[in-house]
């Protein structure tokens, strides 16, 4: 499974309403032998996102767990509490020096305006010497077209807040964040791609709040998002194409996000902070992360559609408070996955697709589900067929042939 890091990219543009992922959808082929995911299609009807309650906690994906408490404030409107340890030092512009403005996020701050564009270090110091703290515009850092070969990204380090989207992309030789350590606060999407050389996160320890959405996408030197500490995070998380990435530490979703798409990440284990989660909105997708182990949404009651592919070594798929899901449901291509757990499930809007699990011997508790748009289970060599049998009788959702070919009968 290969996924399109400019679709990814528009997935979480689109976070706040927008139409479609795109025709091809995000996935440039099928996600095994029972061919179940084709395209994703809607990615939301909009919505809001706000970062007022967060709290560490954990989707593990190997057998470890997380723990922890935060606590946030501000929404997507803009954070109207002072984020500043030392505290804020104005409550209007009066107060602050000639040229500067009171910001309620840091206190009195050099303010500037407008999107910034840094593809040379020439103007990455043109910037450095603005001296902003506050940019009211996004800032891009790197090229896609062509790699920046820039050491570091020393000289930013006054900046604390991008009030619209900070992409940092297509990085040569940078190995960490450095030259971020002042900044606090995004409002738009935080963005990290295509960057080689990037090893960890060090630099972003003072980053409390992301509330347009995380990617952490083709990265392919990375091996850490430490020192990210109780970030709490609105919009989307997308975590694609990370080869090195053993885990996703220190976020802290609030309870309801857009996107949360796990996909092609061949060291990944633990992403931290989304047992707190109770909705996403659009799509939540796991996919050929062949060291996940555990999938564990504890409170997660509804979504817009779930797909979990192709992830080798997947042994638990708990989703036991998950009551609805408006578009489909595919679980597909797990060899070692044994049961379901979706005892709360209602109703499924779309498709039901459980197909080619080779180890999968239960489809779980589902005496609660009473609709489902179309059945498909089949390919699962280990589960009873008179197990499904009884499932497609009593939700009359199967089409001709498409909850057959699993196990014999006991």
């Amino acid at each position: 499974m290969r996924v399109s890091i400019d679709c990814l990219l528009a997935v979480v543009a689109c976070a706040f309403g927008c139409g479609s992922a795109g025709e091809q959808g995000l996935f440039d082929g099928p996600a095994g032998d029972g061919g179940t995911t084709g395209a994703i299609g809607s990615v939301g009807q909009g919505g809001t996102t706000s970062t007022s309650s967060t709290g560490a906690g954990g989707l593990v994906l190997s057998g470890g767990s997380s723990s922890g408490s935060g606590g946030g404030s501000g929404g997507t409107g803009g954070a109207s509490t002072c984020l500043d340890a030392l505290g804020c030092n104005c409550n209007s512009d009066a107060e602050c020096e000639d040229g500067m403005r009171c910001d309620p996020r840091i206190g009195c701050a050099n303010v500037c305006a407008g999107d910034v564009e840094v593809g040379t270090r020439e103007d990455l110091d043109a910037f450095a010497a603005r001296d902003c703290h506050v940019l009211e515009g996004s800032l891009t850092l790197g090229a896609l077209e062509e790699r920046i070969d820039v050491e570091s990204l020393s000289g930013l380090e006054a900046l604390r807040v991008v009030v619209g989207d900070l992409t940092l992309q297509s990085l040569e030789r940078p190995r960490d964040l450095r030259g971020l350590s002042g900044l606090l606060y995004v409002d738009g999407v935080l963005a990290i791609t295509d960057s080689p050389g990037l090893r960890t996160f060090a630099g972003l320890e003072a980053l409390r709040h992301v509330v347009g959405g995380l990617v952490i996408a083709g990265n392919d030197g990375l091996e850490a998002t430490e020192p990210l500490s109780e970030v709490a995070l609105g919009g989307s998380l997308v975590v694609s194409e990370n080869p090195a990435l053993a885990g996703v530490t220190g976020v802290a979703p609030g309870p309801e996000l857009e996107s949360i798409i796990l996909v092609d990440n061949q060291s990944l284990e633990l992403v931290e902070g989304l047992d707190r989660i109770e909705s996403v909105t659009s799509v939540l997708t796991l996919g050929d992360n062949p060291n996940a182990i555990a999938l564990a949404f504890t409170k997660l009651e509804r979504a817009g559609s779930i797909t979990v592919t192709s992830n080798a070594s997947l042994e638990n798929a708990a989703l036991p408070a998950l009551v609805e899901i408006e578009g489909d449901l595919t679980i597909a291509s797990n060899a070692s996955l044994p049961a379901l757990t979706l005892r709360s499930l209602e109703n499924v809007g779309g498709s039901m697709i459980v197909s080619s699990n080779d180890s999968l011997v239960s489809l779980g508790e589902l005496a609660r589900l009473q609709s489902v748009g179309m059945l498909t289970i089949g390919g699962n060599p280990s589960l009873s067929q008179c197990e499904v049998d009884d499932l497609a009788e009593r939700l009359g959702a199967c089409s001709a042939g498409s909850c057959t070919g699993n196990g014999g009968c006991d």
